[in-house]
C-alpha cells in the first residue's frame, strides 16, 4: 500500500496525453479530483511531482492502468474505424473514458484471438452467403424448429 506522500517519478507528457485521450478537459479533471486548475496544469508539466494517491485517482479517471504513466512517450493512436451504421462517416472522437477502455480492451481480445487463430491454424467458418438456396432453406427450417418459431 503506498503512502499519500509518496512523490512517483512518472513521465508527465503522458499525464496530458491520458487526459486529451479520455476526453476531459483541465477543469474537469481538476474537479473530479478536487484540485485547482493551476495544480493539475504544474502535474501536467512536471514542475510539481504526483503523488502515489494522487496517481491512482487519475488512473481510475481516465480508465487506464497505472504503468501507462511510466511509458517514456505515449502510445500510438488507436486506429479509428468509420461506422457505416450512422448519416455521419466521420468517426466518434468525444466516446466517454468508459466506452473508450471498453473499446481497447475489446479490440485487444480481438488480436489475440486472431493470434490464437494463426498459431493453431484454423479454418475459416463459412458463412450463411456461401450456402446455396437449398441448404439455406434447410438451415432456416432447421432454426424455425430449434427456436419454435
Amino acid at each position: 500500500m503506498t503512502t499519500n506522500k509518496q512523490e512517483i517519478p512518472i513521465n508527465p507528457t503522458l499525464l496530458v496525453w491520458a487526459r486529451t485521450e479520455s476526453g476531459f478537459s483541465l477543469s474537469e479533471v481538476a474537479c473530479h479530483l478536487k484540485i485547482t486548475t493551476d495544480k493539475l496544469s504544474n502535474l501536467e508539466s512536471g514542475a510539481t511531482p504526483i503523488t502515489a494517491s494522487l496517481l491512482e485517482k487519475i488512473s481510475k479517471l481516465y480508465k487506464r492502468p497505472i504503468i501507462t504513466f511510466f511509458l517514456p512517450s505515449p502510445p500510438i493512436k488507436e486506429e479509428t474505424f468509420i461506422d457505416y451504421r450512422t448519416y455521419s462517416h466521420s468517426p466518434k472522437s468525444n466516446d466517454t473514458p468508459e466506452f473508450s477502455a471498453i473499446k481497447r480492451r475489446v479490440i485487444n481480445i480481438h488480436e489475440t484471438l486472431l493470434d490464437m487463430a494463426k498459431k493453431e491454424d484454423w479454418k475459416e467458418i463459412p458463412f450463411i452467403s456461401s450456402l446455396d438456396n437449398n441448404q439455406l432453406n434447410t438451415a432456416i427450417k432447421n432454426g424455425k424448429r430449434f427456436f419454435k418459431f
